[in-house]
């Protein structure tokens, strides 16, 4: 790791960097992110059609999951986050268009068994797209996602050897993230075990890109994730670090980083 960095006390897999994304500019940021990626373009042909009633844990704004939606579909949109829930009650009159029906529920996944819903909370299909409980609580969420569907799960897990909660941590150096990490799938795999193991695995290159009003908002970025505002010496190292690469990819002030994902299917119906 560069010197100015040793010190610091950030970890990319924090709980505090891990919930980070809870904020409502954050949140907002993410939303944009995904919309100039093309990870929707990229898994929405391996993911599939989602037919009937689809539960979606972590739905956000439905980035992928949207995209992937059949005629006639009933989107079960579990998101807790008030601004991705914002994002979500403004795609009911595109979707209805095509006879989606959109029911944004404002629970934690944790929460779900408690629904008072008559039947409880069924659906045919069970989906998971790019949500930190896939690899840091995998067993549970399979527990209680399984609960509620008898036939499909899909998960989308980060793949790539870089911190899978801060998006954009591809554009540094490895060195300023503290060197390659295990990939997040993996850890998936291993909370699982043999028993629970997907019949299917479908690795996915994407790219995520995310443009910002300025040179000085795209420090601000790294800076705050990095949590360096504190640490002069840091902080100026980061700074000369981005100024030298927005310099030389000519982007303006867009940010782009190579990504993979993992593409967990489970058939239960089979």
């Amino acid at each position: 790791m560069r010197q100015a960095f040793k010190n610091t006390s950030w970890h990319w897999d924090s709980d505090a960097a891990r919930k980070v994304g809870d904020a409502p500019d954050h949140a907002r940021l993410y939303l944009r992110m995904m919309d100039e990626s093309d990870y929707a373009e990229r898994l929405a042909p391996v993911v599939g059609t989602l037919a009937g009633a689809v539960l979606d844990i972590g739905a956000g704004a439905g980035s992928l999951t949207r995209h992937c939606l059949a005629p006639g579909a009933h989107w079960l949109a579990v998101e807790p986050n008030p601004e991705m829930g914002r994002a979500l009650e403004s795609l009911r009159a595109p979707l209805s268009d095509r006879g989606v029906r959109v029911d944004w529920i404002p629970s934690r996944w944790e929460d779900l068994n408690r629904e008072s819903r008559p039947g409880g909370l069924k659906a045919d299909c069970a989906v998971a797209f790019n949500m930190g409980a896939t690899h840091h609580e995998a067993d549970r969420l399979y527990d209680v996602m399984r609960a509620c569907s008898p036939g499909t799960m899909i998960w989308v897990v980060p793949a790539q050897e870089a911190p899978s909660s801060f998006c954009l941590a591809g554009y540094l150096p490895e060195e300023f993230w503290g060197g390659a990490c295990v990939p997040a799938y993996q850890k998936t795999l291993e909370q699982l075990g043999a028993g629970r193991r997907p019949d299917q695995i479908e690795l996915v290159d994407w790219t995520c890109r995310s443009s910002f009003a300025s040179r000085n908002e795209v420090m601000t970025h790294f800076i705050d994730r990095l949590d360096v505002s504190g640490d002069v010496a840091a902080a100026a190292e980061l700074r000369a670090v981005l100024a030298r690469k927005l310099e030389r990819e000519s982007a303006g002030n867009r940010v782009s980083c190579s990504k993979r994902s993992a593409v967990l299917f489970w058939r239960f119906g089979k």
